[in-house]
């Protein structure tokens, strides 16, 4: 079978629905992803710990063995930028402010993703404030692009894309 960080969120909730893989199966390539690249590209800041994400896939093949659905994302590992509240992740904005503090209730669009079966694995890493064409920020440093290490990654949603060209969030266009 395919590497399966590498296949759209479509293909990935197919295998899941069929039952041709598990929810833990595509939490644990997601997981040795993340360790294997985001070392050298920096593109994700807070991480869920591994033990989290794997118990809340192992709840989502549960539900699956009951029949009983969590949403048409059901199972799939997502990251989403900082900036946005994620329940018990750090919100910075990507600077260093007395202002970050660990969000105790999710934004609206990460609770409905949540709502539809979703896991959200990783924060990404953004420019200051995402106000700039390059991610690169003093909090943590600079995003690089997987392509090439000495290119950018781009400003606002650079860690987010690339997470996506590494193979690393399943919400996203394919790459060739």
């Amino acid at each position: 079978m395919k590497n399966l960080t590498m296949l759209s969120a479509k293909a990935l909730i197919h295998l899941i629905q069929t039952k041709q893989v598990s929810c833990v199966d595509v939490m644990q390539a997601y997981l040795a992803q993340i360790a294997k690249v985001n070392p050298i590209i920096n593109a994700m800041t807070q991480l869920l710990p591994p033990e989290k994400a794997l118990e809340q896939a192992r709840i989502a093949d549960k539900a699956i063995l009951q029949n009983t659905s969590l949403g048409k994302l059901h199972g799939l590992p997502i990251t989403i930028k900082d900036g946005r509240k994620v329940k018990g992740f750090m919100c910075t904005f990507g600077n260093k402010s007395p202002m970050n503090h660990i969000a105790t209730e999710d934004a609206t669009v990460v609770a409905r993703l949540r709502a539809a079966g979703a896991i959200v694995v990783s924060i990404a890493n953004i420019p200051d404030f995402s106000m700039s064409y390059e991610t690169d920020n003093k909090l943590f440093g600079s995003t690089k692009n997987p392509y090439d290490l000495t290119h950018s990654s781009g400003g606002s949603s650079g860690g987010v894309a690339s997470i996506i060209a590494a193979g690393r969030s399943s919400i996203r266009n394919r790459i060739r």
